[in-house]
């Protein structure tokens, strides 16, 4: 339940942060979401490497503008996930993690 409140909190952000993308421009969509993507990575690569939620959260709360309410609610989906032990699963995780994010900001632009 809270994973889903996180991720509708999220996918709003998303809309209201995301930059004006008319529907037709995909590559800016892709370039844009490839972005956070890539956040979404660097964080779930913090979390699986067991790094204190407080030190991830205490980068975002710096200077982060637009970006910055999306990589808390990301990093708040991160850490509700479990860390693993193995790279295999490790790795996994990470990609899964980078591939929803993605996939919530491509729904999040759509019809934008």
């Amino acid at each position: 339940m809270k994973i889903t409140l996180t991720a509708a909190a999220l996918g709003l952000s998303l809309a209201f942060s995301a930059p004006a993308v008319a529907q037709d421009d995909l590559a800016l969509r892709v370039e844009y979401c490839a972005g956070i993507g890539e956040l979404a990575e660097a964080i779930m690569s913090a979390r699986q490497s067991e790094a204190p939620m407080s030190h991830v959260m205490a980068i975002f709360a710096q200077e982060w503008g637009t970006f910055a309410s999306v990589a808390l609610g990301l990093t708040e989906m991160a850490y509700e996930l479990p860390a693993f032990l193995t790279a295999e699963n490790q790795a996994r995780a990470v990609a899964s993690f980078r591939n929803d994010a993605e996939s919530m900001c491509f729904d999040a632009t759509r019809d934008m």
